[in-house]
């Protein structure tokens, strides 16, 4: 009886030590894809924390009696305690956006950020501004309201060769007022026609030579800043009422290999320049 439970415990023993070696082993091959899900974890909820702040909040600096306003020269910059770029929430001002960048001394470079957030890990930033345009009031074509003066523009694809039905309206831009019109071709709105308003003019709004006539991904400019047309409308019962520019303004940050593994967060909020409100969109990479 002694044999035989010294071998059945010994079996017992085996098994047990069997069974502790596959679990540990299985484990250990788990803990390097537990560590990379709490690394990305980590990397998400920085990353989100750390663009609500810059969101929500304007900033601080601590020269003289400190204040708000970090951007305003080379020494509230190089005492900014606290990085901000919003005067409302998500309304965020241009002006500051544009003392972002990555080396410089004069502006607020990519070391103070960092130091003013205590990041653990890097980042990139890209600021893109998408005005939107809208062009609700409507007209047929060689119909136009005794304010409009209609293009003189026969060539192919142009407004002579249109749609009947054209869209447009006046819109002021950092206190400059335009004229635009959008028209069609084959049932699709493809071109944007702009000119300065000339409350002078018999025709304030007087599409002549002087007239941009630019098409779906083309240049446009407004008050000095170029742009280019994102979209024009062509959703059902909308079509032509509204057109979307582009612009890129500021890309901030370090830099990053193409093969390193980044996480990226798109947030949205409206960009305040001089007044003129439009949506804004920040990408955001960490790694």
């Amino acid at each position: 009886m002694k044999g035989q439970f010294s071998i059945e415990y010994f079996g017992s023993m085996v098994l047990f030590l069997v069974a502790v070696v596959g679990l540990s082993t299985i484990g250990a091959n788990q803990v390097p894809n537990f560590r990379d899900d709490v690394h990305q974890a980590s990397l998400n909820l920085e990353a989100y924390t750390l663009s609500s702040r810059l969101m929500s909040q304007p900033g601080y600096h601590n020269f003289d009696d400190g204040g708000t306003n970090w951007e305003k020269n080379i020494s509230t910059i190089r005492n900014t305690e606290q990085v901000g770029l919003a005067n409302e929430y998500r309304v965020l001002q241009k002006r500051k956006i544009d003392q972002l960048t990555t080396v410089a001394d004069d502006d607020l470079n990519y070391s103070i950020f960092t130091d003013s957030f205590n990041l653990e890990n890097d980042y990139r930033m890209r600021f893109t501004w998408f005005p939107v345009i809208t062009t609700t009031k409507s007209f047929t074509r060689t119909q136009s309201p005794p304010e409009i003066q209609e293009p003189a523009d026969f060539n192919f694809g142009s407004y002579d060769d249109a749609d009947n039905t054209v869209h447009y309206n006046t819109y002021e831009f950092m206190s400059t007022k335009y004229c635009f019109l959008t028209v069609s071709h084959n049932g699709v709105y493809d071109t944007v026609y702009k000119t300065e308003y000339n409350s002078s003019s018999i025709y304030p709004c007087e599409f002549n030579t002087d007239t941009v006539r630019v098409g779906a991904g083309g240049p446009i400019t407004l008050s000095g800043y170029q742009f280019r047309i994102e979209e024009i409308q062509n959703r059902p019962d909308q079509q032509g009422s509204m057109f979307i520019l582009r612009r890129q303004i500021r890309t901030f940050g370090a830099s990053f290999d193409r093969n390193a593994r980044t996480i990226k967060l798109n947030r949205y909020a409206v960009l305040d320049a001089k007044g003129e409100i439009q949506p804004l969109r920040i990408e955001v990479w960490a790694w």
